[in-house]
């Protein structure tokens, strides 16, 4: 039960017109009146105030996430649209963290949200099963320093986001999870490609063993990649493309994106020069061209796709990777002219 010491003077009497009034809603209703039921005792907030945030958390798929800043940080502006009066140290107590600004230093990485924060933030939130699961696994990732152990955990969450999806994403997700699940699905367009593991080893760099292009083969046909020929021995290239793009929030494409700079720093030194281009450059640019800059990055991709479709016999697969990122705060290069300000 709730006691007068817990609440100021004007706050308990505020307190008990609005029982008041929702003894009579009950009574009305037919209902029994719970002041427990009205009120999580534990955090203070009433049973609309944890209906409208369990809302939000609904509705802000904490899968989509690759750190918990972004997600915690979303979740505080959504909660902000709702009630204005809103503010950091009610999020903090929302989140069962003491009543101080504490959220806005985590959202902000001025200081990082530990696992024992983590695991009172899953409990205030509602967070259950594989959505607890993920985010201790996200907060572990991220704040792992150690590049072998961060990998390892890297996988943990790939392995924890994949097991949340539908089949028809899972097949996605499974596509780009080796880098040489796609390759071996572009070399099938090639002009002579064989389904042989020697044919292959001769014709891909860096190589891969038999054991890696038979489960690449498994893969690709299950994801509809690659389809069985005319003869049991030939397997032929559908018309059916996954698309990795931009979008790295997604934990699958991040993966792939990893894999292809891994192998990018490979190439410097495995591929002569004359069959590579390498360059990079350090620019000053005002937000608004940072936004120029990244439709040039989009168009430049767009014109990629044209060159590729208007081949008829292709001979070789390469490999483009672009990468525009700030090495100071920078800004949203993917909001539009239209939500500035």
């Amino acid at each position: 039960m709730l006691h007068r010491h817990q609440f100021p003077f004007k706050l308990r009497i505020n307190s008990y017109i609005y029982l008041y009034l929702l003894y009579f809603m009950q009574k009305l209703k037919g209902q029994e009146f719970s002041v427990d039921r009205m009120f999580d005792v534990k955090l203070g907030r009433s049973n609309m105030a944890r209906a409208l945030i369990q809302e939000v958390v609904d509705d802000t798929h904490v899968f989509d996430y690759l750190d918990y800043k972004s997600f915690l940080g979303d979740l505080y502006h959504k909660l902000k649209q709702s009630d204005s009066q809103y503010s950091y140290m009610k999020f903090s107590a929302d989140l069962g963290l003491t009543e101080t600004n504490v959220s806005s230093h985590i959202i902000h990485g001025r200081r990082p949200l530990t696992i024992e924060a983590a695991k009172k933030v899953v409990k205030s939130l509602g967070m259950k099963k594989l959505k607890r699961k993920y985010f201790l696994a996200l907060t572990d990732y991220i704040n792992e320093t150690d590049p072998s152990l961060r990998d390892q955990k890297f996988q943990s969450l790939f392995a924890i986001k994949q097991e949340s999806l539908p089949d028809s994403l899972q097949e996605q997700m499974t596509y780009f999870s080796q880098w040489y699940y796609p390759i071996i699905g572009e070399l099938a367009r090639v002009e002579g490609f064989q389904a042989d593991y020697k044919w292959v080893k001769k014709n891909l760099w860096p190589n891969i063993t038999p054991k890696q292009f038979e489960k690449a083969i498994e893969v690709l046909k299950q994801v509809k990649i690659l389809k069985d020929g005319e003869r049991s021995s030939d397997l032929n290239r559908t018309d059916l493309d996954f698309s990795p793009g931009h979008a790295t929030r997604d934990i699958s494409v991040s993966k792939y994106h990893q894999q292809m700079i891994k192998l990018a720093e490979q190439g410097l030194s495995a591929i002569t020069e004359k069959k590579r281009n390498f360059s990079s450059m350090t620019v000053v640019l005002s937000r608004e061209n940072a936004k120029k800059l990244n439709q040039l990055v989009l168009e430049f991709q767009r014109k990629v796709l044209e060159l590729e479709a208007s081949n008829t016999a292709g001979k070789d697969v390469y490999q483009v990777n672009v990468q525009l990122f700030p090495f100071t705060d920078g800004d949203d290069i993917w909001a539009s002219d239209s939500s500035e300000g």
